[in-house]
């Protein structure tokens, strides 16, 4: 996918967002991790190289914090969150996909198994926008707080969003109790 978004990180982010939390068995080539671009052109054994580290004598080693660059470590964080959580979500491996249709670029998207609940909001625009969230309320009405699973953060749940250009959230729904 690197070598399709090119230089943009923000879309590679929104891409990785969407592969890891949408239905089916999400696939990476090796080295996705960590941005290794890749053709097919002559054939499709140019599609990645020998992944830098882990052997002796390679110059770098992409396992290794301190041998990627920040953007590298930011996509290997992205990754590792997702797919992590991903291994012990039920809403996220086996739940309903729950989807509205998108509006103006915007698309957004739960996934829901029994009381877990995740919400994914993308902004495919190349420019910001502020997203209504009475829109979705029969799918939050008994949410008191989202967790943003990227970062972590908890947020009471809001009634609109600013979303940068391929801004992707992806929030844990916390019921009220």
């Amino acid at each position: 996918a690197w070598s399709t978004y090119g230089e943009n990180i923000a879309k590679m982010k929104s891409a990785l967002c969407w592969l890891l939390t949408t239905r089916g068995i999400p696939q990476l080539y090796y080295g996705e991790e960590v941005l290794m671009p890749g053709v097919t052109y002559p054939n499709d054994g140019y599609v990645r190289k020998d992944f830098p580290g882990g052997w002796i004598g390679d110059k770098q080693n992409k396992f290794l914090i301190s041998d990627r660059s920040p953007q590298e470590n930011e996509i290997w964080k992205l990754i590792s969150t997702l797919a992590n959580y991903r291994k012990y979500s039920k809403a996220l491996s086996i739940g309903q996909l729950i989807q509205y249709v998108p509006m103006d670029g915007i698309y957004v998207y739960f996934r829901q198994y029994e009381s877990e609940k995740i919400m994914v909001i993308m902004n495919t625009n190349d420019n910001s926008k502020n997203i209504q969230f009475d829109r979705f309320s029969d799918q939050i009405k008994n949410t008191a707080n989202c967790k943003n699973l990227l970062t972590d953060e908890i947020i009471t749940t809001p009634k609109e969003l600013q979303l940068n250009p391929w801004e992707t959230h992806v929030f844990l729904l916390i019921p009220k109790k």
